[in-house]
Order: structure tokens, then C-alpha cells, then sequence
């Protein structure tokens, strides 16, 4: 965690938040933690990082969803998605969660996929 969090601060610091963000910008850090997970397990993957989607994976476009926890993930939890951008271009969102305790980010957990419905 470490590694990436090196790359992570300088990064997500310069960036603006997004319309309609839910966090307002504070999520960036844990978006681009997210990300750089996402690359770490999928080094084949080409990030595209624009509005629609952040990575094209076999010629898949792929949107990361990254969600700050405290706790590990269980097998009764669910993923969502918000309905601010249901016209986002992709053809599936993966899903991943930080964990963080205090102030330390401790890991990061990929929690698999879902196929975007035309």
C-alpha cells in the first residue's frame, strides 16, 4: 500500500471534483488507490481516464467504483451504483474497496465486476 500511496497524494490533490460528486472531491485519493489496484492486478490494462470510463481492458471499456471502508469485506455485503450518470459510456464497472483506519490506508480489495445494461 505504501508504493501506491506514494504515487497517490500529488495526484489526487490537483484534481477538481467532479459534477456531481457525492463526496465533493474527497474521494479522490481513495478513487485513485482504487485505480492504481485495479492496474496493479491488470497490468495489461491501458488507462483511458475520462469521463465515461478509466481503463480499456481486452477492449472492454472499464469504469473503477472505489468506496472508503473501515472494515474487510464479507460475503453478505452488496455493491451499488449511484444514478447521477446513467449514461455513462462503459461496458462494466469494477468494484473496489480501501480500507482505511484512522489515518492510514491499509489495503485495498477488488471485488469483482458488473456487465453495464444497454
Amino acid at each position: 500500500m505504501a508504493t501506491m500511496w506514494s504515487k497517490c497524494p500529488s495526484a489526487g490533490s490537483n484534481i477538481s471534483p467532479l459534477k456531481n460528486s457525492i463526496l465533493e472531491g474527497d474521494g479522490n485519493v481513495t478513487g485513485f488507490l482504487g485505480e492504481l489496484s485495479f492496474q496493479s492486478y491488470y497490468p495489461e490494462a491501458e488507462r483511458i481516464d475520462n469521463l465515461n470510463y478509466d481503463f480499456n481492458l481486452c477492449g472492454s471499456k472499464v469504469e473503477i467504483k472505489s468506496k472508503l471502508v473501515s472494515t474487510r469485506p464479507r460475503a453478505s455485503y452488496e455493491v451499488s451504483l449511484s444514478a447521477y450518470n446513467p449514461n455513462q459510456e462503459t461496458d462494466f464497472y469494477f468494484f473496489i474497496s480501501v480500507q482505511k483506519k484512522g489515518a492510514e490506508f491499509l489495503r485495498c480489495f477488488l471485488l469483482g465486476y458488473l456487465e453495464r445494461d444497454v
